[in-house]
């Protein structure tokens, strides 16, 4: 008679920075799991606020079935640093995502776990329910995430949009095929989620499993800190941002294997090309940029056609 393949291990990553006033409710939302026992890691990246010792104060006198670890940074290592030195520690083969400032729904580890175990999927990301601040309502801002229309690798390729983050988990063959997270200035969701989709191996769950935090806590003091400066500034951030992210997703299709002139290598490389004629938009005369991309008009009409629509309309990523 075969023996039954044992269960995986679980280990729940919560990396919190100056969340003092969500980060209870986020571990609250986890220490009741419905699930079997699991590991649970919260790292703080160095928070200038009370968040750490809102989190001692939150698993003081735990006598529950989870295992919990406390790491707390010396130094700020960023959110890509933080998740990998967490995923470092980790016991697990499932890895859950727990935002500090979000709140996980009670059934959402067994959900995620079962999704694992019948799929076998590298990334399950899920539905969220908004949270906002009093007297807003959701805007339906990531009603047209890619994710929710297609994962097709080529098609992802030069979205800067593929889903809500802060659901994610993440089988732990996903960081030996790849490596861990870049450093630099990239959302580990649009490099784990072209991964994912790289391999053909993403599984959604349509139930709202996290409720998300929108428009408050550490997202909002950057979007915050942004808005002090001019639309073309924030512009040319997120163009250079984005320059480092279909870099690293091309690292990664050359990683994973692909030829270089396989349709999703084409695409990341008009996407590359799309993205510095956006940037040189904004900082070239147009003498100047009609000599450098002349040999390229179609793609550089549209960039620019694109570019000019977008400022009329304000709109950012």
């Amino acid at each position: 008679m075969r023996t039954p393949a044992a269960a995986p291990k679980v280990s729940v990553l919560m990396p919190t920075y100056n969340q003092q006033d969500y980060v209870q409710a986020a571990i609250a939302g986890i220490l009741a799991q419905d699930a079997p026992p699991f590991e649970f890691i919260i790292a703080d990246d160095a928070s200038a606020d009370a968040t750490w010792a809102r989190v001692e104060e939150a698993v003081a006198g735990y006598g529950g079935p989870h295992r919990i670890r406390l790491v707390r940074n010396e130094r700020n290592l960023g959110i890509n640093g933080n998740l990998n030195r967490m995923i470092a520690l980790a016991e697990g083969e499932i890895l859950i995502g727990a935002a500090g400032d979000d709140i996980s729904t009670p059934d959402r580890v067994a959900r995620i776990v079962e999704t694992f175990a019948t799929k076998t999927p590298l990334l399950v990301h899920s539905g969220f329910s908004p949270l906002l601040p009093a007297g807003q309502s959701y805007d339906g801002r990531f009603d047209r995430l890619i994710f929710n229309r297609t994962t097709d690798p080529v098609a992802v390729a030069g979205s800067t949009a593929l889903f809500v983050g802060a659901t994610a988990a993440w089988h732990r063959d996903l960081f030996t095929l790849f490596g861990p997270l870049p450093d630099g200035n990239v959302y580990e969701d649009l490099i784990l989620g072209f991964r994912a989709a790289l391999a053909g191996r993403v599984a959604r769950i349509d139930a709202p499993l996290v409720a998300y935090r929108i428009d408050v806590g550490v997202t909002a003091k950057v979007r915050a800190e942004a808005a002090r400066s001019s639309w073309t500034d924030r512009r040319l951030a997120d163009l250079k941002r984005h320059a480092a992210t279909f870099a690293h997703r091309r690292t990664d299709a050359l990683r994973f294997g692909l030829a270089k002139d396989s349709p999703v290598l084409r695409a990341l490389d008009r996407h590359i090309l799309s993205n510095e004629i956006r940037r040189d938009h904004w900082q070239m005369p147009t003498a100047r940029l009609l000599l450098k991309y002349g040999h390229h008009p179609v793609l550089l009409l549209r960039s620019i056609h694109s570019e000019r629509r977008r400022a009329r309309g304000g709109l950012r990523s």
